[in-house]
């Protein structure tokens, strides 16, 4: 690309919605923004603050018009339960299966990462999923509220918990001033829903009262524990609201609930009745309940905020912003945040409300190492900024790895995370904010129009431009695309028939659509060459003879991204007698053997391995030490890499597992899902079957292997029904024939179906997990030729001396070592080393002098072509 080019182009790269702005803000913060209208009544605004002092910060902002009848918001929670946590989009998912129209979403408030529940109350439709965890906290948290006028405030609320005992009444429901008063006791409760996070955080809340409902977690269980409220534990079953409906998930508030006290339990494990609650108590309210209940009795429950019109409440951390001025050092270290937690820079969060009262939601992206367009902000910084934006109050939600906006996509359901989260994936949340508008997609008047987001082309090239319309509910609309009128920018291309020939511009050209009134403008930027090229299979494939592939190139340009090609830019080349490729990249296999696809683009070419008839694809063999392997699952599980147990080489995958971790309400399921290397776990071909070498302890249960196929489906393939042998053995699952390719291994996962089985736990190991193309292949044990022998001090042996000599032979059968690959490891740490290439003899030292007690020593060593020797593993004990 020409310098001028891309001097001209230096800020294009990071538009997406293409309305810029330039503000100078009061400090000398300069914002680029980009704005696109969701629906009707909520807009996104992305924003480039470069500040005075060198930091740049990409912030979203989501703004909602609670005034317009048409928009709302949902403060979500995946299943409605208090405890559990998952993705974004898995709430985006449940709320539109419930049928809301859900347009975009942010993470919500802080919460505990290993219970999955949020620091604060949470209510949606007047339902209460929890409370405050102490009565402190109201003075601590600001509360995002909504009202059933659908106004939305930010304050602070108290809780109050009212109980009622009524003496031997059961489910009767006298009124109360036809009984005695001595028949009637009244005591308050503190929380609703607080339990496993006292366990979790390992801290007691004396003098406490909890009350647990059905919509307290999945399984409803609660677990004996020292620091949770259980030394009281009352049951009420049947319990009903003032219109006598039957309890089957949380209380509403400022409704009148009541139950029969049917079992009066402590210090044990729980269980909250599927029409009822437990009330969990301890210190002197538990006494009390010792004291003044007995089963039989009835007992009345009703929790309040103070205000019967609340629908909807969501905590935040703190105040950011108030009353216009966004909080300064003093006042955020006021409210709790030292050291890192106020001046790390980080991705941030927030929600606020501006001078005309919208609901405006901020994201900041923090600076990772794939993120270099962000640095993310210090609270101090973050405050300043929500204030400069000219919000009127703002609070703070969970920020870090949890940050996160989606969007849905123009005139489709789809929905695009927008911001760049820190930990490169969706982290799962305790609670979301989801912003809503009507259902309605009849509506067919043409709201607004989009064409084809801003993109990069190369020199004479054509691609064609993609119109959409919207109705003002965000459902896509049908549009003429004969009646599109368009306009460029540049007489040197041209818009023929809805398709932008770029001919001989060279830089920024606008592109701009108009259909039934409504205008909507693109940018393309022309370039003269490319980077570099990239095909669509990686470096390297394996196919079948009588095998087609269609291979796909994509141009690329290190500073702006993919180009825009079209197939006459591209030149298809093949080397090999394996077949043929035509002028649009298909390729066809007729013959086994190694061959060469060559792609070129202009001088740029590169190039792809294809090897066609083999037998094998080693998946993995577990020979790096890194572990890439994400292991999780109903029965727990941990995975490590090995040398316990090893079919091959040195390393294998040991999976160790745990039935007691199970609750059984689900199957109870190992998962190894496979977090790395990407070419290895796809197949271009077809193969017969996947192949694992599997070390069995007689007692795992089945076995099996989940893959997705080119089009995104899932499918699994059985292993092993049980692992009932104790030893290495080889398992193969078949491959459909009828799925598209190319195929891709997701995970290999132990599922037990048996919820009655008896508690176990063991170890299983993995090695050279393989496709297989030819079903007569056998795996065999690999014999190496390098060897390890003579070794001093032998395994098992005791020495007096804590500074040794290592004495051993080292050689190959076939070749010759390479010196060069040697390891010698004491305790994990290498140690200095002599070997002599001639006699082939090995002598090295410890680091350091070698405390008493037990130490373990490894050698290994590969040889010229990279085969390594068994790793040799010695126990010493130092007296």
């Amino acid at each position: 690309m020409k310098k001028s080019i891309r001097n001209k182009l230096c800020c294009f790269s990071a538009m997406v919605f293409l309305f810029g702005t330039n503000v100078k803000y009061a400090s000398g913060i300069t914002v680029n923004s980009e704005y696109r209208e969701i629906v009707n009544g909520i807009e996104y605004i992305e924003k480039e603050i470069f500040s005075d002092q060198n930091s740049k910060y990409k912030v979203n902002e989501v703004t909602i018009d609670l005034d317009n009848e048409d928009v709302g918001v949902i403060f979500a929670k995946e299943k409605k339960y208090a405890l559990g946590k998952s993705e974004l989009s898995n709430h985006v998912n449940e709320a539109i299966e419930q049928g809301n129209r859900v347009v975009a979403g942010i993470n919500g408030d802080f919460f505990n990462v290993k219970a999955g529940i949020s620091v604060g109350p949470h209510v949606e439709y007047g339902e209460i999923l929890t409370s405050y965890t102490a009565t402190s906290d109201r003075r601590k948290y600001p509360l995002i509220v909504q009202r059933k006028n659908k106004k939305i405030s930010i304050e602070k609320l108290e809780f109050s918990g009212q109980i009622a005992v009524i003496k031997g009444n059961g489910i009767h429901d006298f009124p109360e001033e036809l009984l005695d008063e001595k028949d009637i006791l009244k005591t308050t409760f503190d929380s609703v829903n607080r339990y496993d996070e006292f366990h979790v955080n390992r801290y007691k809340m004396n003098n406490y009262i909890t009350v647990l409902t059905p919509n307290y977690s999945e399984d409803r269980k609660l677990k004996k524990s020292s620091y949770a409220p259980n030394e009281v534990l009352v049951v009420l079953n049947n319990v009903v609201d003032q219109s006598n409906h039957l309890l089957d998930s949380g209380l509403k508030l400022d409704n009148q609930y009541r139950g029969e006290v049917v079992s009066i339990g402590g210090n044990e494990d729980g269980y909250i009745p599927e029409n009822g609650v437990v009330i969990a108590a301890s210190g002197e309210k538990a006494q009390w309940f010792k004291e003044h209940v007995e089963v039989g009795d009835q007992i009345k429950l009703k929790a309040s905020f103070g205000d019967q019109e609340i629908e909807r409440i969501i905590a935040a951390y703190s105040y950011l912003v108030e009353d216009g001025k966004g909080y300064n050092e003093e006042q955020l270290k006021e409210v709790g945040y030292q050291g890192g937690l106020l001046t790390r820079q980080r991705s941030r969060t927030a929600l606020g409300i501006d001078k005309k009262g919208k609901l405006v939601a901020v994201t900041l992206e923090g600076g990772t190492a794939v993120n270099q367009y962000s640095d993310g902000a210090s609270l101090i910084e973050f405050a300043q900024i929500l204030e400069e934006m000219g919000l009127q109050t703002a609070v703070n939600l969970d920020g870090g790895g949890s940050t996160e906006v989606t969007i849905k996509n123009y005139a489709e359901e789809d929905f695009k995370i927008i911001n760049r989260p820190e930990d490169g994936k969706e982290r799962k949340i305790s609670n979301s904010i989801l912003f809503t508008t009507r259902n309605n997609k009849n509506e067919q008047k043409v709201h607004s129009i989009s064409v084809k987001e801003p993109f990069v082309i190369l020199k004479n090239s054509s691609v064609p431009l993609t119109v959409k319309g919207e109705n003002k509910y965000g459902f896509e609309v049908n549009v003429d695309k004969s009646k599109v009128k368009w306009k460029v920018s540049d007489s040197l291309s041209n818009i023929s028939n809805g398709i932008f020939n770029a001919g001989e511009a060279n830089g920024l050209v606008m592109l701009e659509g108009e259909y039934d009134n409504k205008k909507a403008v693109s940018y393309a930027i022309v370039i003269d060459e490319l980077d570099k090229v990239e095909i669509n299979s990686g470096y390297e494939i394996y196919l079948n003879e009588g095998d087609e592939f269609q291979f796909k190139a994509t141009g690329k340009s290190s500073y702006l991204g993919e180009i825009e090609l079209n197939k006459n830019n591209i030149e298809w080349k093949l080397s090999g007698n394996i077949g043929s490729i035509d002028d649009n990249g298909k390729l066809k296999t007729f013959n086994s053997g190694i061959g060469i696809v060559y792609c070129s683009i202009g001088d740029k070419v590169t190039e792809v391995k294809v090897t066609v008839g083999q037998d094998i694809v080693e998946i993995d063999n577990f020979e790096e030490k890194s572990f890439y392997y994400e292991v999780d699952g109903f029965m727990g599980g941990k995975g490590s890499i090995s040398q316990e147990k090893v079919y091959n080489g040195n390393n294998s995958l040991k999976i160790s597992y745990d039935y007691s971790t199970w609750k059984k309400e689900y199957n109870g399921t190992i998962n190894l899902k496979l977090d790395g290397q990407e070419s290895k776990k796809a197949s271009y071909g077809r193969p017969e079957y996947l192949s694992a070498m599997v070390y069995g302890d007689g007692k795992a249960p089945w076995m099996r292997a989940s893959f997705t196929d080119a089009n995104g489906e899932e499918f699994t393939v059985n292993m092993a029904s049980e692992i009932d042998w104790i030893g290495w053995r080889e398992v193969r699952g078949e491959i459909p024939s009828e799925v598209a390719l190319p195929i891709k291994l997701e995970k290999i996962y132990f599922v037990e179906t048996h919820k009655d089985v008896e508690n176990k736990s063991g170890e299983v190991y993995l090695d050279d997990i393989m496709y297989i193309y030819n079903s007569s292949y056998k795996n065999s044990k690999k014999e190496l030729t390098s060897k390890i022998e003579g070794i001093y001090p032998l395994n098992n042996m005791s020495i007096n001396n804590g500074k040794f000599l290592i004495k051993a032979k080292l050689y190959d059968e076939v070749t010759v070592i390479d010196p060069y690959s040697i390891k010698v490891l004491v305790d994990g740490v290498e140690a200095r080393f002599l070997y002599n290439e001639e006699s082939k003899e090995l002598i090295a030292v410890p680091d350091k002098v070698l405390k008493k007690g037990a130490h373990i020593i490894t050698i290994n060593a590969k040889n010229i072509y990279g085969e390594s020797a068994r790793r040799l593993k010695i126990d010493v004990n130092v007296e």
